[in-house]
């Protein structure tokens, strides 16, 4: 399974000549709506000023944990954009024919897959990033969770607090630390219940993307 990070937004959108898509939105595998635009926005909160903007998106704040979903001239005005909790799953499915359909990640024309009739995109956020997931609906091997116990940097910065002690039992989404990132400051937290076992790094470190930070050890089921 394919995992990409993303920064500002994925973006979902038609070919230069081809008619508009139909996409099916499920939230924590609820179902929320079908689009039928010329595209849709998963956004993060520092994209939220990009693209989504330019959309019709909402301006929000950087500390605000959430997910942006903003259509594409979208074909009904009932479709507008939506806020979520970054901790919901978001499932996008493509229906209808999909004739040059594309799939672009943080703008970069690098980074542009043509995305298949039936396929899913999946999107989470993990540790204070977005992970973007592509789900084969054929099958496939099982998405492993490696590295789950270790808080990393999603980007290159700095440390500037320390918000809990090593020994600490968290919670869920307890605040490990914050990262001062591109201006704006990123708290990493806990992934699951468990316990600090270690924080690697001091307030004033300047970390590059990918370096462990902390490493949680979840708790005994």
């Amino acid at each position: 399974m394919e995992s990409q990070l993303v920064l500002n937004e994925a973006v979902i959108t038609k070919g230069a000549l081809a008619r508009m898509i139909e996409i099916e939105l499920l939230i924590d595998e609820e179902f929320v709506c079908r689009y039928r635009a010329d595209g849709l926005i998963v956004a993060t909160p520092t994209g939220s000023t990009a693209y989504s903007l330019s959309a019709g998106g909402p301006i929000v704040h950087p500390t605000v944990e959430s997910i942006i979903l903003t259509p594409i001239c979208p074909h009904t005005l009932s479709d507008r954009p939506l806020v979520v909790g970054d901790c919901c799953n978001v499932e996008m499915r493509l229906r209808g024919t999909a004739e040059s359909v594309y799939l672009t990640l943080d703008g970069l024309k690098s980074r542009v897959v043509a995305v298949i009739e039936g396929h899913e995109l999946y999107l989470r956020t993990r540790n204070g990033r977005f992970d973007l997931h592509w789900v084969d609906p054929f099958g496939g091997e099982t998405e492993e969770q490696i590295g789950e116990d270790k808080i990393v940097a999603p980007l290159p910065g700095t440390v500037v607090a320390l918000l809990a002690e090593e020994g600490a039992t968290l919670e869920k989404g307890a605040a490990i630390l914050t990262l001062e990132v591109m201006k704006m400051e990123q708290t990493l937290r806990a992934p699951y219940a468990g316990v600090l076992k270690k924080i690697k790094c001091k307030v004033g470190d300047i970390v590059g993307e990918g370096v462990e930070l902390a490493e949680v050890e979840p708790a005994a089921a």
